[in-house]
């Protein structure tokens, strides 16, 4: 996750965290129409992720930092995006 703020020149810049949930390529990320915040992910490994980039930092054992939510209900791909 890059903050568009801080871009250098060139629209180059440091990412402030990397999600890291999925075990194969994410095909989808969309943001939370309710809370800035919150994004979905879904990827190819069958997962749908729910993020809180609010909650990096803070702890939470047996899971990456930020996820709020994992459905693993499906053996297919998840796409979410129109």
């Amino acid at each position: 996750m890059w903050d568009r703020r801080n871009l250098g020149s060139g629209g180059a810049g440091s990412p402030i965290h990397k999600f890291e949930g999925h075990k194969a390529a994410v095909l989808c990320v969309q943001w939370s129409p309710d809370k800035a915040s919150v994004f979905g992910s879904s990827a190819e490994d069958g997962f749908l992720n729910v993020w809180d980039h609010e909650k990096v930092g803070k702890k939470k054992t047996n899971s990456p930092a930020g996820l709020f939510f994992q459905h693993a209900g499906h053996r297919c791909t998840v796409p979410i995006c129109n």
